[in-house]
Formats: structure tokens, C-alpha cells, sequence
């Protein structure tokens, strides 16, 4: 499946520019990746859901099967490569395979050949990006003119401030 009908088929799915209308939304990235034969980014995790799509040549992707936890990183890189990494699976993708890594789970694509990687990453909104978006959207579907005030119902003054009424 090219990257095009992968994509038209997501439609679900926003950009960070396209109104959420009060709905939270996923977002999402596409990167494609060149590699000459030994080429890698090197170990590391993704906060967000990855599919990666193998165009041309092959990679093969070592790959860890349960989220890590607290990971540490080298130092002084401007990429957050893995300090330590040992996976647990391993896989070469050839043009058309497709590998898909949830979040935190840590992986390394080494390219076997040359090769192209189509990466397309998905992120949910956290539980306070969801409220956020929900309120914002209830201020703005308000009945209410913006300026209006909330006010208390029409009392009348007790006939006896000492009893309590019985309803």
C-alpha cells in the first residue's frame, strides 16, 4: 500500500493546524528515511504509537516486546539514543512489510541494504489535553452570549427565617 492511500485512509485523523472541535484528536507525523547499507539512527523510543513501512531495500529492526522503563539516555547527543538496549525481537522488513511499535517500546533499524523507511507516528492526547479540548469546546457551544453572567434563579424572601422549609 503506497504512503498516499495509507494516509487517505487515516482521515480520522488531525493535524496540530486542524480544528478539534472539541473532540481530542491524534496527531501525527511522516518521515521517510534514507540508510546506506549499515545505516541507523541507533537505539531509542518514540512517546507516540509508529508504523513503520518499508519502501525500497531492506532493514532489519531489533526490537524490544514490552514498554522500557526509565530509560537512560547517552548524553550530549541531540537524539535520545538508548544508553543500553537489549531486544528481545528481531526482524528484517523487506519493500511492503510493515512494523508497528507502541509507545516507549525501544527499537534499532539497521539497514541491510540500501534502503527507504516510511515512518508514520500517531500520538493520543493525555487525559489533560483530552479535558482541556472537551472544555473548550463546551465554553464555546454555550446557548449563551459570551458576555452573559450566571445568575442565581428568582427567590422571594422566607416568611419565617427560622423554619425550615419541608419540600
Amino acid at each position: 500500500m503506497s504512503l498516499p492511500i495509507l494516509c487517505s485512509r487515516a482521515r480520522y485523523v488531525s493535524t496540530a493546524k486542524e480544528p478539534t472541535q472539541g473532540k481530542p484528536q491524534m496527531t501525527h507525523d511522516v518521515m521517510i528515511s534514507f540508510a546506506a547499507e549499515g545505516g541507523s539512527v541507533g537505539p531509542h523510543t518514540d512517546s507516540y504509537d509508529v508504523f513503520l513501512i518499508q519502501g525500497q531495500g531492506q532493514r532489519r529492526w531489533m526490537y524490544g516486546d514490552t514498554p522500557i522503563e526509565n530509560p537512560t539516555f547517552e548524553p550530549g547527543l541531540e537524539l535520545r539514543i538508548l544508553r543500553s538496549f537489549e531486544p528481545t525481537e528481531d526482524a528484517v522488513l523487506r519493500a511492503g512489510d510493515m512494523l508497528y511499535l507502541p509507545p516507549g517500546y525501544a527499537h534499532h533499524g539497521v539497514a541491510v541494504s540500501p534502503c527507504l523507511t516510511y515512518s508514520v507516528g500517531f500520538r493520543a492526547p493525555n487525559a489533560g489535553e483530552a479535558w482541556s479540548s472537551f472544555a473548550e469546546w463546551a465554553a464555546q457551544a454555550l446557548p449563551l452570549p459570551t458576555a452573559s453572567l450566571l445568575e442565581d434563579p428568582p427567590m422571594s424572601p422566607a416568611e419565617n427565617p427560622g423554619d425550615i422549609p419541608v419540600r
